[in-house]
């Protein structure tokens, strides 16, 4: 009689005991679903933050990921994870002032959060929670790899994947991005062949999501748009999704694809045909060099003369020529009108409707008409067709461009890494800074009119 008493006691504890665990349980679910909640955010690739008016802190994580989910905390809007040195700098400004970084990569959260559906077995039993991503909260220990090319066109829909051993039961559910949910250690393979107009490229999603009885893992989704979103129809960087940022894309001319710097703008997304700023490329080129384009599109490039008639073929373009000087001062000049020909007519110049602070250094030249560029074929160290009775002016410019018998706006000049005067080859605007100034950078882009 003594042992069924005292078995009952201790029956008795262990159900008031194994009850408190399940409060526990459900208390900590509540709590982690509520302070956590499910966060959705942008990246960009090779960016970084350069503000810290609202830098909150930094943390090492193993991946931005990690990076995303330390934002979902407190009142960080943006961050910054640096894939070098696994650092995450966290931000409250939601649109900070960013630049170009190999190693950087920007978590934007969005404003509004994911839809959540439940799964469920076959007794009713909530398993876990996915986002309409498709990126889950699980149950084990799961690893998420990464896609290489998981392309869409729309936000990725939901079905489900049914366990062929037990009939129809639903095991779990999948978007059609192929990123699963998944349950015990099951993992589905994405389809190799998911390809729509617009690219989605999710990069550095591959992470231990946990959920053990005690804690519920945040839903992390990163809806990526990267520097690389192409499509047959982005003919020019006005044809970019909205809100992207400043960076290389790819542009489609003459269905060939063309990197191109994009430079987004508060008066339109303008597509960079021309840029110098350190010396690191010699613009001092042949006829095929200068058909065909050259240097590097994250630093100093030329579009190629035939990408340029091709491309402003299509469509009426305004051209913005940004200068800046050795003291940092900058000018711009812009015309409303701006036209290659063909290389039947040498690539000849159309180019009018002058506006801007720097002067006109193309049409109404300081030295006049022989410095005049409209109408002026293209000319280069091996291809003399400037209007010079005596000599190729591309020779002593030091440069491939639209010459009269001289010119007032040596663009494509030689770079300087000081401020020179009274250089004949140096890259200058003779209407801003007369003598032939070197200056410090200059940036040609083009935009639909």
């Amino acid at each position: 009689m003594r042992f069924l008493k005292t078995w009952y006691s201790s029956l008795e504890q262990y159900t008031v005991m194994y009850m408190l665990r399940i409060v526990t349980v459900l208390l900590c679910f509540c709590c982690s679903y509520c302070i956590g909640g499910l966060h959705s955010f942008s990246n960009k690739n090779k960016i970084r933050i350069t503000s810290f008016e609202t830098y909150l802190s930094t943390v090492t994580v193993p991946s931005s990921v990690e990076c995303a989910r330390e934002c979902t905390r407190g009142d960080c809007c943006t961050a910054c994870y640096n894939k070098t040195t696994n650092t995450c700098h966290l931000y409250r400004d939601c649109f900070p002032v960013t630049e170009q970084s190999d190693s950087g990569v920007l978590l934007r959260k969005n404003a509004t959060k994911p839809t959540v559906h439940d799964i469920t077995d076959t007794n009713g039993t909530t398993l876990e929670q996915i986002s309409t991503t498709g990126i889950p909260t699980t149950n084990g220990n799961i690893t998420y790899k990464e896609s290489d090319d998981l392309t869409t066109a729309t936000k990725p829909t939901v079905h489900d994947i049914t366990d062929t051993s037990n009939g129809s039961t639903t095991l779990e559910q999948i978007s059609t991005t192929g990123i699963p949910t998944t349950n015990d250690k099951t993992t589905y393979k994405e389809s190799d062949d998911l390809s729509t107009a617009t690219k989605l490229t999710v990069h550095d999603i591959t992470t231990n999501f946990t959920t053990t009885t005690d804690k519920i893992s945040t839903v992390i989704t990163i809806d990526s748009t990267t520097e690389n979103e192409t499509t047959a129809m982005v003919i020019d960087c006005s044809d970019i999704s909205g809100g992207s940022l400043s960076g290389v894309y790819e542009i489609n001319v003459d269905n060939m694809t063309v990197e191109v710097y994009c430079e987004m703008r508060v008066d339109g997304q303008w597509t960079v045909i021309q840029k110098r700023l350190d010396g690191t490329t010699d613009f001092y080129r042949n006829w095929q060099e200068y058909k065909d384009g050259f240097g590097d599109v994250n630093l100093e490039y030329w579009l190629g003369n035939e990408n340029l008639h091709k491309l402003l073929s299509t469509n009426s373009y305004k051209l913005r020529i940004d200068l800046e000087d050795w003291n940092g001062d900058t000018r711009y000049a812009e015309y409303d009108s701006f036209f290659v020909g063909s290389e039947e007519t040498n690539y000849m110049l159309t180019i009018s409707g002058y506006s801007g602070d720097a002067g006109d250094s193309l049409i109404n030249p300081p030295r006049g008409s022989m410095c005049q560029t409209n109408g002026m074929e293209f000319t280069t160290l091996d291809s003399d067709n400037d209007e010079h009775t005596a000599t190729n002016a591309a020779v002593f410019t030091n440069s491939g461009w639209w010459l009269n018998w001289s010119t007032d706006a040596n663009l494509n000049g030689k770079f300087y890494a000081t401020e020179q005067s009274q250089q004949t080859d140096a890259i200058y605007w003779q209407s801003w800074h007369a003598s032939k100034v070197s200056l410090k950078s200059v940036s040609m882009k083009i935009k639909p009119n």
